[in-house]
């Protein structure tokens, strides 16, 4: 095998384990998923009366605990590393500065721009094109499923008369307070993205500031904006979403980026 094998080797290598993550965090999200639904189920089963209520207590704290475990896991280990090669690949393909072996398909529309923070800028609203869109989908289904916890847990609350009632109220406490608090970074993550999204608009189509070092500050302003909102919230943009509406959103963006920005 020749070095030129070998290197190509690596890179595949490094590609893999980057696909291999995000399987990883959809396949775990896709537990915590099963583990909400399996969480109201017991806890209808607990207002409606429903027999073997000691074993369902069991099975609910199991089961929260091993939510609240899984989620946290997956924020701080997996959704960290990738953010970080997302990173690192945003500012390869924006820069062509090869700081990581990880490449990433050319989805973006400026391709054709030559590397520089102009690019950078128009890669971040890209991205931020379709985020704001799926977030603002997500919210709406999030909120529901929000609601419905916190009618539960006012339903549970006038179950309360023994021990064991306080014992599920108790752990519903910390499923509730953990899936409230995601939803409120979603909401948080999609107010300010399309806050972000109203600046980075303004820099390129509205409002362009005529200084050179004013229109990279501010670009570079908003990047830094957005990559801190991704790290803070670690929030996990639907890809039944993206793929529904993909080809909607980039008809829109082609309009955007041919019509106005060229």
């Amino acid at each position: 095998m020749t070095e030129e094998d070998n290197k190509n080797k690596k890179v595949e290598n490094v590609q893999n384990k980057i696909e291999q993550l995000y399987g990883k965090i959809a396949f775990y999200e896709t537990i915590t998923d099963c583990l909400f639904y399996i969480n109201i189920i017991i806890i209808l089963s607990f207002i409606f009366q429903i027999k073997f209520k000691s074993l369902f207590i069991i099975i609910h704290i199991v089961i929260n605990s091993a939510y609240i475990i899984i989620t946290r896991l997956i924020d701080i280990f997996l959704k960290n590393y990738v953010e970080t090669e997302h990173r690192k690949t945003f500012i390869k393909n924006s820069l062509n500065a090869n700081i990581t072996e990880n490449t990433t398909p050319d989805l973006y529309y400026n391709n054709n721009e030559k590397e520089s923070i102009k690019k950078m800028g128009l890669n971040c609203f890209e991205t931020l094109f379709f985020s704001k869109f799926i977030a603002n989908k997500m919210i709406k289904e999030e909120g529901l499923k929000t609601f419905g916890i916190i009618l539960i847990y006012i339903s549970l609350l006038f179950q309360i008369k023994n021990l064991a009632a306080l014992i599920l109220i108790i752990s519903q406490t910390f499923f509730s307070i953990e899936y409230i608090f995601k939803f409120i970074k979603l909401y948080y993550f999609k107010t300010q993205a399309n806050y972000i999204y109203t600046e980075v608009y303004d820099i390129f189509i509205t409002s362009p500031p005529k200084e050179e070092n004013v229109f990279i500050a501010k670009i570079l302003d908003i990047i830094m904006n957005y990559e801190c909102l991704k790290y803070f919230c670690k929030i996990s943009l639907s890809s039944r979403i993206f793929n529904k509406y993909n080809s909607i959103l980039s008809k829109e963006w082609d309009d955007i980026y041919n019509k106005k920005l060229n």
